[in-house]
């Protein structure tokens, strides 16, 4: 039994000298423990305020753990107004081709970066905001890891890319010339008053997507977790699949309709005629309804212009036409 104890502390001992040195190695100071366990506070932080006399044909918005607030602005001119402290700050590039915000988050000591961090920052403090001229119309990319996206104007963009993780997504009354690309994991993504030339493809994770009066060549929904809700939508094709969810589609009028759910009820009430429209309707456990009249699991008009293909494993189908006004 001596022998384990002795051998148990040999171990011990070689593993403190190469933490030690391996500590030494990676800039471990005096100070480091008290930092590796102490979060920012407000105090940390400065107000910082920036502005760039200029309309690019790219503007990027490229942060870490930010909600990210858009607002219009008459002068040709974006301003940019921010917090900023020693650990995490902010990169400003300017040419006529590309602006671009990143966030900037210090490399840290080993220790620091896994440590348990336990502080709290205010809303406000974690928030940036963009005052975007209304004559910008070049590109705009978005990315945060955590945090929000709220984007409410005017202005007649060339494309609008979002990536994000962790966070809402609220775009409200803009035109894009090109296409619309929304990838989210965890949050709701909310679509209102948007002109798409091109395609809107919006995707999340866990959440659910709503898209009102948005009008599109594609409209592409999709979700695991979560529901979707489309309404007053105008597109060739309206794509709207989730896993564990309910599908909504309202005064819809689409060449072709594609919704799919496993676990939940498809409702869709279209703009346009029965006769007119090739119904594709299928489910294992859960009624479906066409007009008020029941149905098996079948295809329906197999030879009309217009489609509509509504499948869910276990949840119910209801279909109701309304025709459209002359």
């Amino acid at each position: 039994m001596k022998k384990v104890f002795l051998a148990f502390a040999i171990i011990l001992v070689i593993g403190l000298i190469l933490a030690f040195t391996g500590f030494a190695l990676l800039g471990f100071d005096s100070n480091a423990i008290t930092k590796a366990f102490t979060n920012q506070r407000d105090a940390d932080f400065t107000a910082v305020s920036k502005t760039v006399e200029l309309l690019p044909q790219k503007l990027e918005i490229d942060c870490i753990n930010n909600t990210i607030e858009f607002y219009e602005i008459e002068e040709d001119k974006i301003t940019f107004d921010y917090y900023q402290s020693d650990y995490y700050f902010f990169e400003l590039s300017e040419s006529s081709e590309l602006v671009k915000l990143k966030a900037i988050k210090e490399n840290q000591t080993w220790l620091k970066r896994w440590s348990l961090e336990l502080g709290t920052i205010s809303p406000h403090i974690q928030k940036a905001r963009v005052g975007l001229s209304k004559n910008f119309a070049g590109q705009l990319i978005i990315e945060t890891t955590n945090g929000d996206v709220d984007l409410s104007s005017t202005n007649e963009l060339e494309l609008l890319k979002i990536n994000m993780t962790n966070g809402k997504v609220n775009i409200k009354n803009i035109s894009v010339a090109n296409d619309i690309s929304i990838d989210n994991t965890n949050g709701i993504i909310s679509l209102k008053d948007i002109t798409v030339s091109k395609n809107c493809t919006v995707k999340t994770t866990n959440g659910n997507i709503t898209v009102a009066s948005t009008v599109a060549n594609i409209i592409d929904a999709s979700t695991t977790n979560g529901r979707i809700a489309i309404t007053g939508a105008q597109a060739q094709e309206l794509l709207s699949h989730t896993t564990n969810g309910n599908i909504s589609i309202s005064y819809t009028n689409c060449l072709k309709m594609d919704t799919q759910t496993t676990n939940g009820n498809i409702i869709i009430n279209a703009l346009g005629n029965f006769e007119d429209t090739k119904m594709i309707i299928r489910n294992t456990v859960g009624s479906i309804t066409v007009n008020g009249v029941k149905y098996a699991t079948q295809t329906l008009n197999p030879n009309a212009s217009k489609s509509i293909s509504a499948k869910s494993t276990n949840g119910n189908i209801t279909i109701d036409f309304k025709e459209l006004a002359n």
